[in-house]
């Protein structure tokens, strides 16, 4: 009876553990990078010079493939300048492509890939966490890297660039000696920024463990997505064909699925169109009397603010993470209003 019981333990199969988004990602990147012929993007680029980076030990190859990925990134800041919106930090230049890469990837139902592909229209926001500006009170971006990279980092099993990098940054960030920061920022450019997928990993990995799902990193994305629910909702209504917010959303889209760079002259003259379709959208109506606050982006912000409240007072959706106050996400709470 013992021996029956022994061989009946033995052979049974464990329970597949979930791959982890971190090494899902790795598989990502074969299947969008290395297809017949490879991808030439900027990304693909990016991300074989990383792996090479973290392949070697020798402090010159590091300091060359540190090169070659600045350089990279040079020319493509020149070739696809950053068009800035006020009070948000610039959008990471491979954004756009991982979008893609991460829905198309996660369309052919991998196996084993739960974690990364749970959200795959959306993405960790991270545009900020590599401020080295001196700072006793860390803005919300940064004190996410700290909390994810601190929990990353002690794993048995991590990239020691990535820890490496993130721990030169808090020192950097703690100290205002200028001998000090320079001697840093020598140390630093050994360690070029991470892959931005593997970021991306890391952060839902941080994200798919119980105790971490409400904490304001995590709560995010699920922020960014329920504002992407909100829109679809909003601009579906009957009452908002004539909607400049979702007219205006309508042009972006457009724009966005046609590169800056194209060089098809028919691609090029659409891109042309919608940007002038846009521009004048935005143009004040020619005869209109000017008032505070009556220009079309802040009708639209005013949409925005209804659209949400009207969202959120559904019974589905009013505990929702989109619909938790701002302080939920790391934004002080404001003041209360001075007594009369």
């Amino acid at each position: 009876m013992v021996l029956v019981v022994i061989v009946t333990v033995v052979s049974q199969t464990a329970p597949a553990l979930a791959a982890s988004a971190v090494s899902s990602s790795k598989a990502m990147h074969e299947f969008w990078c290395n297809g017949t012929p490879p991808r030439e993007s900027l990304m693909c680029k990016v991300h074989s010079l990383t792996s090479q980076l973290a392949q070697t030990s020798d402090t010159d190859a590091k300091k060359k493939v540190s090169d070659d990925i600045k350089k990279l990134m040079a020319a493509n800041r020149v070739m696809n300048p950053a068009i800035p919106v006020a009070g948000k930090p610039p959008s990471s230049p491979f954004a756009k492509e991982y979008s893609a890469m991460k829905m198309a990837f996660c369309a052919t139902k991998p196996s084993n890939a739960k974690t990364l592909c749970s959200t795959a229209g959306t993405q960790y926001k991270s545009g900020g966490s590599s401020s080295i500006r001196p700072s006793t009170t860390p803005t919300p971006a940064v004190s996410s890297l700290t909390e994810v990279s601190t929990w990353y980092c002690a794993k048995p099993v991590h990239e020691e660039d990535f820890c490496k990098r993130t721990e030169i940054m808090a020192k950097l960030r703690a100290t205002t000696d200028s001998e000090a920061r320079k001697q840093l920022m020598t140390e630093l450019k050994a360690y070029p920024a991470p892959d931005y997928s593997k970021s991306q990993a890391i952060y839902a990995d941080y994200c798919k463990i119980a105790k971490n799902a409400d904490s304001s990193t995590c709560l995010r994305i699920k922020q960014t997505q329920g504002a992407k629910l909100m829109q679809t909702w909003y601009c579906a209504l009957p009452s908002s064909a004539n909607s400049l917010w979702c007219k205006r959303q309508s042009l972006i889209a457009k724009l966005q699925k046609i590169p800056i760079s194209t060089t098809d002259t028919a691609m090029a003259a659409e891109r042309k169109e919608i940007s002038r379709q846009y521009s004048d959208l935005l143009k004040p109506k020619e005869g209109s009397v000017k008032e505070v606050g009556s220009s079309t982006s802040s009708q639209i912000g005013k949409e925005i603010v209804e659209a949400k409240k009207a969202y959120c007072a559904l019974d589905d959706n009013k505990r929702s993470p989109y619909c938790k106050p701002p302080e939920a996400f790391g934004a002080k709470k404001p003041p209360p209003a001075p007594v009369s």
